[in-house]
């Protein structure tokens, strides 16, 4: 058994989206900052985690990436642009981006990958962990902050689960969550079908 399993690309840096690169969410920093309300950059942090797992899985490439005159447009803007249009009526709620409602992204996948994804309530170190091990990746919420982060690898040697987190923080790019970390993690959450979930 390796000593490190997860999802196919799971030790490519190049799959993490940096969500202070995409335009959605400086574009609201900005609106916001203008009636003095700061989020802490956490308003496009599914979409970017979306992005992160879709590419980390192969499901997304860089040709793939939509185009404006040659110029290539950062996928999790496409995700927050697709989410956040009425015409697919995710959610009523005018207080809410549609990005926002993890549910919504079993859609989204299935809409714009063509691909399976679950919704789970009962999301836990144990069981985000085996699937890791089978090549499934998992989108995870923390409590505190209210952030989605990425799942991509469980690490057999230190018991660990790797994700990458969009915000830009110190050290690795790759974290790391003990068991007793995961306390800071909500209990639901999607997990990216490679084939079958246990």
């Amino acid at each position: 058994m390796d000593e490190v399993q997860g999802i196919k690309y799971w030790n490519t840096p190049s799959i993490r989206y940096d969500q202070t690169e995409n335009s959605f969410e400086s574009f609201t920093e900005k609106l916001l900052a203008r009636y003095h309300v700061h989020v802490g950059n956490l308003v496009s942090c599914g979409a970017s985690a979306c992005a992160t797992l879709a590419e980390g899985m192969g499901w997304l490439r860089p040709e793939d990436y939509p185009q404006i005159n040659g110029k290539s447009i950062q996928f999790d803007d496409f995700i927050m642009a697709y989410m956040n249009d009425p015409r697919n009526n995710f959610t009523q709620d005018p207080l809410v981006f549609d990005n926002e409602i993890i549910k919504n992204y079993v859609d989204l996948i299935r809409d714009l990958f063509g691909k399976e994804s679950v919704y789970r309530r009962n999301i836990n170190f144990k069981n985000t962990a085996s699937n890791l091990c089978m090549g499934n990746g998992v989108q995870l919420c923390m409590i505190d902050p209210g952030h989605f982060v990425s799942a991509i690898a469980y690490d057999h040697k230190d018991n660990t689960i790797i994700y990458l987190d969009s915000r830009k923080l110190p050290g690795s790019i790759y974290k790391k969550l003990t068991p007793d970390c995961f306390k800071n993690i909500m209990s639901y959450g999607i997990v990216y079908l490679k084939g079958e979930e246990e």
